[in-house]
């Protein structure tokens, strides 16, 4: 997973930011 962390961090992409706020939604 810390894969994804770094991926994530190195482009900060609008596709990637959609799926991790939704997640962040869910889990709260």
């Amino acid at each position: 997973m810390p894969s994804s962390s770094a991926r994530c961090s190195q482009l900060p992409r609008a596709e990637d930011k959609l799926p991790f706020y939704m997640g962040l939604r869910k889990l709260r």
